[in-house]
């Protein structure tokens, strides 16, 4: 069977699947989906170790921004289809940030701290002393 450019191979008919006709269709269509799903996470998987390696290589700053472009519309395209949003979000966020890390000018000084200031101290509370 073939189903978007996917080769799905049919379910093999266990001794514990039901004999019901629409169990048995439901089981196939689940395995095909399982498929096809299982092929999108591998890209969306391969797309992000693509970033990852050009940045441990040391690839030029416009490769790496591609890469992550591409690594990102896929992410967005699997959300709330292959992982769960948040999930998706977590994975652009943290790739994001690994980019931008890589793409901001490296400087061997770290930039000065911002001096603390000193909250004001609170008053002091007085008591009344009643006279009797």
């Amino acid at each position: 069977i073939i189903i978007c450019n996917y080769i799905v191979k049919k379910v093999k008919v266990h001794s514990y699947m039901a004999n019901i006709k629409s169990a048995k269709k439901a089981a196939i269509q689940s395995e095909k989906r399982r498929v096809i799903n299982q092929d999108r996470r591998s890209d969306v998987k391969t797309a992000i170790k693509k970033v990852i390696t050009a940045i441990s290589k040391g690839a030029p700053v416009e490769q790496v921004k591609e890469l992550a472009k591409s690594a990102e519309s896929k992410l967005a395209q699997a959300k709330n289809k292959i992982f769960h949003a948040n999930a998706s979000d977590r994975k652009v966020s943290r790739l994001a940030k690994r980019v931008s890390n890589y793409c901001r000018p490296s400087s061997d000084e770290k930039p000065a701290a911002k001096p603390k200031v000193a909250k004001p101290a609170k008053a002091a509370k007085t008591t009344k002393t009643t006279k009797k």
